[in-house]
């Protein structure tokens, strides 16, 4: 378990001896930035190859370039992106071949507007069964490896029918399959969820004073606390472990269950 303070965190940042994460060689500090330095931070200790989960607002060009620059001893990558693309998002196909005339080759080909697939090529999306928590789902889903300009390579674009729901997923991992790439994005609920859980149970959004140190102690009282509740749910829990959707009883829920109903005597 991580957690950072990406905003208004630069004393905290300057107590931790943390550098300024770069693109290309030049600093850009921003909060996409910063996001994209945390899982390199992390991989580099587990020196694995792992696959970064995010939404929407980190599908921008410089988190994929960060996580681009982070390899092993063999020059290969460590981190790749999955992330939900924005609604306007625009792939790019492969340059036609030279034609031998004077002036600079194309760089790019056909500019497609990936929202507008869904009723365009609505005929060529393929149907899949995948398990997400527990349970199997139909959907459907139609895969494009596209150039993406913001880096200027090819990104995997995985447009997804889910009943009523139609989303737009990108993957930096060409190799990865479409039913791989839901799967995965699926477990960004269960980050949101545990991140709301720090604040509803945890009281994360209620630290006071400005000491970096006392801050930093803080999370990790935080973070014993969470592993230890974890633990009790784990050994006693039973059926509060793991609901039918994957999911468990939140230690606020826990808190009522015991407590606000008064059906829970100490003695």
């Amino acid at each position: 378990l991580c957690a950072e303070l990406h905003e208004g965190a630069e004393r905290l940042r300057t107590f931790q001896n943390k550098l300024p994460p770069s693109v290309n060689g030049k600093e850009k500090v921003s909060v996409t930035t910063l996001m994209a330095s945390m899982p390199v931070a992390l991989v580099k200790g587990l020196d694995a190859k792992c696959i970064v989960v995010l939404d929407a607002y980190f599908a921008v060009g410089p988190v994929l370039l960060i996580l681009k620059g982070l390899l092993d001893s063999n020059g290969k990558r460590l981190a790749h992106l999955i992330t939900r693309a924005k609604r306007n998002v625009v792939g790019y196909k492969d340059p036609p071949p030279r034609t031998g005339k004077r002036g600079a080759p194309r760089k790019y080909g056909e500019k497609l507007k990936l929202i507008q697939l869904f009723e365009d090529q609505r005929n060529e999306f393929q149907e899949a069964v995948i398990e997400i928590y527990q349970k199997k789902k139909t959907i459907l889903f139609l895969c494009l490896d596209l150039i993406w300009k913001p880096i200027k390579e090819k990104v995997r674009f995985v447009l997804v029918i889910d009943g009523g729901e139609m989303f737009i997923l990108m993957c930096s991992d060409l190799t990865l399959s479409p039913q791989d790439i839901i799967r995965a994005y699926s477990y960004r609920f269960k980050i949101e969820n545990g991140l709301k859980d720090l604040v509803y149970s945890y009281f994360l959004d209620e630290m006071y004073g400005s000491d970096p140190q006392k801050i930093e102690f803080d999370f990790y009282c935080v973070m014993v606390a969470r592993l230890t509740y974890e633990y009790f749910l784990k050994e006693l829990g039973g059926e509060h472990y793991r609901h039918e959707d994957g999911n468990k009883t939140t230690l606020q829920n826990m808190r009522n269950l015991l407590f606000e109903k008064r059906n829970f005597t100490l003695e």
